[in-house]
């Protein structure tokens, strides 16, 4: 496109510049460099525009894979603490069954957030770059579980954690049982939401890629 018009203002110039519209041919000449100009900006933009949206759908490709990344270790981890661990703490007398669940909160209150905060920060970027894809009513869907895992946890798990901390393991309070059922209770809600957002988020990447 550039050449053409070039040429054939360039042959328009070559024809009458030896007339006395020499100033007209000199036009026409100013105006093929015109043109060619804009043609070679139209160019560059397109360009640009196209590794910019290129750039962005790489972005958001890899956070959105991060997210369900960690959404996966996050159910993985609650799974196998809820289902794993702590259903085989029923089998041990009391004192050992206490101190085992102080240990346990001593190190998973330090691992478990330090998984759920990047979670909730990669979904809420996946929520905000996906606002307009396929999968997003899942995706809502699993930012709505994570945070009804967080005020389970906030309101509901650790304060019992924090108290069970304080416990002696020969001389428990005498509630101790009641205590644990609830926190059981609250635990199996826990890990089911964090498994349901793990499954939200896999749901909305699978419709992507089927172009639902």
């Amino acid at each position: 496109m550039v050449i053409k018009h070039r040429e054939v203002l360039s042959s328009i110039f070559i024809i009458i510049s030896p007339m006395r519209y020499f100033l007209f041919g000199r036009l026409l000449l100013v105006l093929a460099v015109y043109i060619e100009f804009i043609d070679v900006f139209y160019i560059k933009h397109n360009i640009s525009k196209r590794i910019t949206r290129r750039t962005f759908h790489m972005y958001q490709i890899v956070i959105e894979f991060v997210s369900l990344f960690l959404t996966g270790i996050l159910a993985g981890e609650e799974f196998v603490v809820r289902y794993g661990v702590h259903a085989s703490l029923a089998h041990l007398d009391e004192q050992s069954q206490i101190r085992v669940r102080q240990a346990l909160i001593l190190k998973l209150r330090v691992l478990v957030p330090a998984i759920i905060l990047p979670t909730v920060v990669s979904a809420v970027a996946v929520l905000i770059l996906n606002r307009y894809d396929s999968g997003f009513g899942f995706q809502c869907a699993g930012a709505l579980a994570l945070l009804i895992l967080i005020l389970t946890t906030i309101f509901g798990t650790l304060p019992i954690n924090k108290g069970l901390l304080l416990w002696r393991p020969d001389a428990p309070p005498s509630n101790w049982k009641q205590l644990i059922n609830r926190w059981a209770l609250l635990d199996v809600v826990r890990s089911s939401a964090a498994i349901l957002a793990f499954a939200f988020f896999l749901t909305a990447v699978a419709l992507q890629l089927t172009g639902k």
